[in-house]
């Protein structure tokens, strides 16, 4: 459980207990009083369970398959090596033939990650 939601239980066993009204409820857990209704629902059916969010875990139905990670990760590479070979030809003055060392340093930045 998240720290959001840890106060939350007891604001809704108040609330299904009557001790508390949902108006007091939705403004202490700042929500609208229909969305307080709601979660009071998913707490008086599944308990604390029911507080959790229920896509946590799962992964996106929008991510990213790995053949086109690779395949944007080397056209990445690609473009780095094309954008370092012009500045280092840049910084000669010359285009085309290169003489001496082309490593031009790039900066890190982690791993790559989809």
């Amino acid at each position: 459980m998240r720290r959001k939601e840890v106060p939350r239980a007891g604001l809704l066993k108040a609330a299904v207990a009557g001790k508390i009204t949902n108006p007091e409820g939705a403004r202490a857990m700042h929500v609208s009083l229909r969305q307080f209704c709601r979660v009071k629902g998913r707490f008086a059916a599944a308990g604390v369970d029911g507080l959790l969010h229920r896509l946590r875990g799962r992964l996106s139905p929008r991510r990213l398959t790995p053949e086109v990670c690779a395949r944007a990760a080397q056209k990445s590479r690609t473009q780095a090596r094309r954008i370092r070979y012009n500045r280092a030809a840049a910084m000669q003055g010359t285009r085309g033939e290169l003489t001496g060392d082309l490593s031009v340093p790039r900066s890190r930045t982690g791993s790559q990650r989809c």
